[in-house]
């Protein structure tokens, strides 16, 4: 694989040279500040973006032109790391050699719907808004069937409701219904203006030409500070716990503990060890043995670590008389990490799964872009020191900073205990 970055004044280009894949992927990413109404609209805006556009206007015909780039596929994507948003348009075609003018072709495509979008009367379509937000509503609302994660973000919301912690990345239903066709045309171009931008492209291609290409057609004219908004502050709070009732026979029990004052080796590295032998999910993990192999509590138990959002979060689903009882196992088992080693077997298998997906990153282009797009925010390292330093970790490692995981919301919501 071939890395090049070509810089310009108002925005990057990354290319990965390679001819492992059948596909080509070129991907136009946005970042900016992470708010409720931030997250709403960008999320609105990019499903409206390729929705249509000035050339093509309805799905159907965006949809023939696609296909003509034999069955080219092109969406959008918006998560949130920590405090920032990314915002990404991709397209992806096949690799045909015979066809050079297929990469341009996609790059014109992908361009038409971020620079000229559908417009009328100098804001967006109001029969497309409408369309984009009834079914991000229903996306919004679905979230509460949904109750792992729903349960989550509640118990987020405990520590601040206006923490990005707890946001969803479908939107905000408060927001969505007062976004107007004009508002959004307003955000779209504060969107351009003032956001990082960075391209990425990753196939069997000639980056010089790529970048030639990309340079003429580009329309972005503003030059943009790069900020990192992406670690949020640490959580310092008593403890809180809340259990709400529902209809649900099952209680969904959640636990998100603080992780302050960790080392940039421990958050790096120490965290995800401890946790693929804690509770990563596996069925392995001393979380797993203790409230399913041994007592058959519940279905499954797994623990996330938020990196970004410094803290790691509990869930499991159980009966709701037995809440109690789980809490205590769960804080047993975390106690045991903390005072006893994990074993030779434990700390080996946890690392052998770590690396090697590692490994897996050159297998997939979104991943490629990912690590990429992370690495150039200076957020991970090269994949092969990452591997170097996971095999570093060691028992005491793990023991050190398992003192400094911190209990600071239980949250169940459930039927009558």
């Amino acid at each position: 694989m071939k890395y090049d970055l070509f810089e310009h004044s108002c925005y990057n280009l990354y290319t990965i040279k390679t001819d492992r894949f059948n596909t080509n992927r070129i991907e136009i990413v946005f970042k900016l500040k992470c708010t409720k109404e931030n997250l709403t609209y960008t999320a609105l805006l990019f499903d409206v973006l390729t929705e249509s556009n000035s050339k093509y206007k309805t799905k159907k015909e965006l949809s023939r032109a696609l296909e003509d780039l034999y069955d080219a596929d092109m969406y959008s994507s918006v998560t949130r790391v920590g405090g920032m948003i990314i915002a990404s348009i991709i397209i992806e075609i096949v690799n045909f050699k015979s066809d050079k003018d297929l990469t341009r072709k996609a790059i014109d495509i992908l361009f038409s719907c971020i620079f000229n979008p559908h417009l009328i009367n100098g804001k967006f379509s109001y029969k497309v808004v409408e369309k984009m937000k009834r079914s991000m509503t229903n996306d919004i609302k679905s979230i509460k069937e949904d109750t792992k994660q729903s349960s989550i973000l509640e118990a987020l919301k405990c520590l601040n409701e206006d923490s990005p912690r707890c946001f969803s990345i479908s939107g905000a239903l408060d927001v969505l219904e007062n976004v107007r066709e004009d508002s959004l045309y307003e955000f779209y171009r504060t969107l351009l203006n003032e956001a990082d931008k960075e391209i990425y492209v990753v196939g069997d291609i000639d980056p010089k030409k790529i970048d030639d290409y990309i340079y003429e057609s580009i329309k972005f004219n503003s030059i943009t500070e790069k900020n990192n908004y992406v670690y949020l502050d640490e959580i310092k709070t008593k403890r809180i716990k809340k259990s709400v009732l529902s209809d649900d026979m099952q209680a969904n029990y959640v636990e998100v503990y603080s992780l302050n004052g960790l080392t940039f080796f421990e958050r790096e590295y120490v965290v995800t060890v401890f946790n693929a032998i804690w509770g990563s999910g596996s069925l392995e993990s001393r979380l797993y043995k203790a409230l399913r192999g041994k007592k058959g509590l519940c279905y499954n138990v797994n623990a996330y670590y938020q990196k970004y959002d410094r803290c790691l979060i509990v869930h499991t689903a159980v009966e709701p008389q037995n809440v109690d009882k789980v809490s205590k196992i769960i804080n047993k088992t975390l106690i045991e990490m903390i005072k006893t080693d994990a074993t030779d077997r434990e700390l080996l298998s946890s690392k052998m799964m770590i690396t090697n997906s590692l490994m897996l990153i050159k297998d997939s282009p979104k991943k490629l872009v990912d690590n990429y797009l992370f690495k150039n925010m200076n957020l991970i390292e090269d994949e092969y020191k990452r591997k170097e330093c996971f095999n570093k970790v060691s028992k005491a490692d793990i023991k050190k900073m398992a003192k400094k995981i911190k209990l600071a919301v239980t949250y169940s919501v459930g039927g009558n205990r």
